[in-house]
């Protein structure tokens, strides 16, 4: 089986904007403590990983630091939006056009990369942005979380936090939507990818690690076991979030699941 790696560097700032704590857009400690310890355990285990990076982060130079690391240890960077924008999904097509070129020029400018893959706020993927996206170089969109993951995250948003209850996950006929990596368009450059995000076979369900968090080890044994042998290929998804410590994350930290879990059980 065919595994990537993938890793959202969402700031606590993101968090805090979806659960009614005003932002701290100078929080800086996913890049100083959660992300340089999730990059050195990819590496121990002799792996590379795409971290996908919102481009207003790389105004920190913490963010600047952390992308030219990992860039210099082999490891790809992402294009996750300048702003990480709650209502992309309604957001007019220039509002969109604008969020992927500011931050594929913010990391350009930045580290010297030019990001080839991309992934959207909330699992939103809109195809009308192919042809710009290809014609920015870009090969693959990782963006649709398949199944029936979207909808749960909408439930739990709505049930459980009153100041995200507008954001928006996916698109409603992702419940539908392919499982394996597929063409969205051929250009003169070469094909552009859909690599859609890990799921159980045939159940459907989410296993990226902030659902594996919830339901425990066994789960993401089992999903894997099932992968192996009916998925020639797999994206893992990580958050920052994953490794930060609860007293890092300031008044928001009491309102996330994941920093709910003991900080050493999520590091094993």
């Amino acid at each position: 089986m065919n595994t990537n790696i993938h890793v959202d560097c969402d700031s606590i700032w993101v968090y805090e904007s979806e659960y009614g704590v005003t932002p701290n857009y100078r929080n800086d400690s996913i890049y100083t403590h959660s992300l340089p310890l999730l990059a050195a355990m990819i590496e121990q285990c002799g792996l590379r990983a795409t971290f996908f990076v919102i481009g207003r982060d790389l105004e920190l130079p913490a963010c600047v630091e952390f992308c030219q690391r990992i860039l210099r240890a082999g490891h790809q960077i992402g294009n996750h939006t300048f702003s990480h924008l709650d209502d992309l999904h309604t957001a007019p097509p220039e509002v969109r056009k604008r969020e992927i070129a500011a931050c594929h020029e913010a990391i350009l400018q930045s580290t010297g990369h030019a990001c080839q893959g991309i992934r959207f706020p909330g699992y939103y993927f809109d195809a009308c942005l192919v042809d710009m996206l290809a014609g920015m170089g870009y090969t693959y969109d990782s963006s649709i979380l398949p199944g029936a993951g979207i909808y749960m995250m909408s439930l739990f948003y709505c049930l459980f936090n009153k100041s995200g209850r507008n954001k928006r996950f996916g698109r409603k006929g992702y419940l539908f939507a392919r499982r394996s990596p597929h063409v969205l368009g051929r250009f003169a450059r070469g094909k552009f990818w859909e690599f859609p995000l890990g799921v159980f076979p045939v159940l459907s369900l989410p296993i990226h690690s902030t659902f594996v968090f919830q339901w425990g080890m066994p789960y993401l044994r089992a999903a894997l076991t099932f992968s192996r042998v009916l998925r020639p290929h797999l994206v893992y998804l990580f958050h920052a979030i994953d490794l930060l410590e609860a007293s890092a994350a300031g008044d928001v930290a009491s309102r996330v699941a994941t920093l709910q879990r003991p900080f050493g059980e999520r590091r094993t």
